[in-house]
């Protein structure tokens, strides 16, 4: 009877090594997984007011920011203005001067751990990141950023981006851009326009 006993204990071990291997690999799977995917933000560098801002604001959904986005034109001023369009599809149109580029964008939530005067905040927040189609991957390894607003999400082109629902210049794939030269001053989307219909835009 003992044989049979000691005769079955390596089998048993055995049969414990697969489990051993799966538990190693979800733990370094889980290490990575929070490693890309968690954010320690110290709110110390902050001014008290900025600090409690972001300690108690909403965060953007995936599905907010994705509304914001669809269908909607961006004019953004920075050495000189630069329109954007989203389409319902996660692409997105840039044009400047005479020349229009294609991009798509995309977002992922992460867990943001945060602290303030001894309390803790665990939030979930959804970064925004855009890659320009014809531009190589070198080029675009710091494309990303966590919402924090809906209407500040562009504020690192320039000054305070515009925003309107529709395709205002009627961009589009196969379409030239507008003929016209984009001016180097701030303008907002009706001058634009204007000066477009009047034909009188200049540098």
């Amino acid at each position: 009877m003992n044989e049979n006993v000691q005769a079955t204990r390596p089998r048993s071990r055995l049969k414990k090594w697969p489990l051993v291997v799966i538990a190693i690999i979800a733990l370094l799977t889980l290490v990575n997984i929070v490693h890309e995917k968690v954010k320690f933000e110290n709110l110390d560098r902050w001014t008290l007011r900025e600090r409690v801002d972001r300690f108690t604001s909403h965060y953007p959904t995936y599905n907010e920011i994705r509304e914001y986005l669809s269908d909607a034109t961006i004019l953004t001023h920075s050495r000189s203005n630069v329109v954007y369009y989203f389409d319902d599809r996660s692409n997105y149109m840039r044009w400047h001067d005479n020349d229009i580029r294609f991009g798509v964008w995309s977002s992922s939530p992460h867990v943001e751990i945060m602290t303030l005067e001894g309390k803790w905040r665990i939030a979930i927040v959804n970064s925004y990141c855009d890659w320009l189609l014809d531009e190589p991957e070198y080029a675009q390894q710091d494309n990303c950023t966590i919402v924090r607003s809906l209407d500040r999400m562009f504020r690192y082109l320039g000054t305070y981006p515009e925003y309107r629902k529709g395709n205002v210049f009627k961009l589009a794939r196969g379409v030239a851009p507008p003929r016209v030269s984009m001016p180097t001053t701030k303008m907002s989307i009706d001058e634009l326009l204007a000066a477009m219909a009047g034909g009188d835009l200049k540098k």
